[in-house]
């Protein structure tokens, strides 16, 4: 294997990397002291000293600073950036605002979202579980893994939950998704929305987990007989969900 980036005290830019590009390179987080004025630069530096085709830029989506960007955005010592394949698929908010999302490597607890879930003045509770399957794509799976670029994934897991309370009027809303090994039958994700109308509890939940499947760095690896493989939501039916 190639060696890493050079690591000094000279200010730098903070290059993380996820999923099946985190295998192939090798580190989890550079710190790039050459020179790179935007993001297409900074990750000609970055396969300069890892052995990753260029081509391969066309399927990697970047980040900076916590937020989506395009190849020509500028970027400068201090900067965080991530390299991150198609998305698959801690906590934020304690739930006065009605808003509660957060990533767990515990197992969740639908019953006691459930019982949580509204007041009073609402009529309907929706609920979307997304389990481990044991089959995809003709295979059999064993397992999942899980993997997030947290800080980010927090941040837009509580946008989608905010913009789904305003549109539909919910009270409350919860959005949890597990990080981790999974086995099969665990659930990896729940959606729980109150609202004193049913069909905007149920409208909202399905809203919420599309747009977390398209949007949010999450990433999977799938485990079967054959061996592991991170999984491509744009190109698979998944193992769950």
């Amino acid at each position: 294997m190639s060696s890493p980036v050079t690591i000094t005290t000279a200010p730098a830019i903070r290059v993380l990397l996820f999923g099946s590009l985190r295998e192939r390179l090798g580190p989890a987080e550079l710190s790039v002291t050459e020179p790179a004025t935007t993001v297409a630069e900074l990750w000609e530096v970055v396969v300069a000293h890892h052995s990753v085709a260029r081509a391969e830029r066309s399927s990697i989506r970047c980040a900076r600073n916590l937020v989506y960007c395009e190849w020509d955005a500028q970027v400068a010592p201090g900067d965080e950036v991530a390299f991150m394949p198609p998305v698959c698929g801690g906590a934020t908010g304690d739930g006065d605002d009605g808003v509660t999302v957060a990533l767990s490597d515990q197992p969740i607890a639908v019953d006691t979202l459930l019982m949580q879930a509204g007041d009073d003045h609402d009529g309907a509770v929706a609920c979307f579980v997304g389990r481990v399957r044991d089959h995809n794509d003709g295979a059999m799976v064993h397992a999942l893994e899980y993997q997030a670029y947290a800080p980010m994934a927090l941040s837009m897991m509580r946008r989608i939950a905010l913009e789904a309370r305003e549109r539909h009027g919910l009270t409350t809303i919860t959005l949890l998704h597990r990080l981790g090994a999974l086995a099969v039958g665990d659930v990896a994700v729940a959606v729980v929305t109150s609202s004193p109308h049913r069909s905007s509890a149920l409208d909202s939940c399905r809203e919420v987990i599309e747009a977390v499947k398209a949007e949010v760095p999450i990433w999977k690896r799938e485990h079967t007989a054959d061996g592991t493989d991170w999984v491509d939501a744009r190109c698979t039916s998944g193992a769950h969900v």
